[in-house]
């Protein structure tokens, strides 16, 4: 199974968020939007997976120093499945 979807080509955010599940542009719909912005057309395999280090580096979990310690290195960037 697959997911298709559109997002403004200026909504960095989410364009960063999808990237990280694993969607891949594959299109631009010109003029989609009212105002005349682009829409990205981005497509990904179901189940999606999210790796945090991939969008926002700075918002991978931290150790608290309640429970087990963090991982580090590729075991950080693990991705899981949504």
């Amino acid at each position: 199974d697959t997911v298709t979807l559109e997002v403004r080509t200026d909504n960095e955010p989410a364009l960063a968020l999808y990237h990280a599940l694993g969607l891949e542009d594959v299109g631009v719909r010109p003029r989609y939007y009212h105002d005349g912005a682009d829409a990205m057309i981005m497509r990904g395999e179901l189940p999606l997976h999210y790796s945090y280090g991939d969008a926002h580096p700075e918002s991978a979990p931290m150790h608290t120093g309640d429970g087990p310690q963090a991982a580090s290195g590729a075991a950080a960037q693990a991705t899981r499945p949504l």
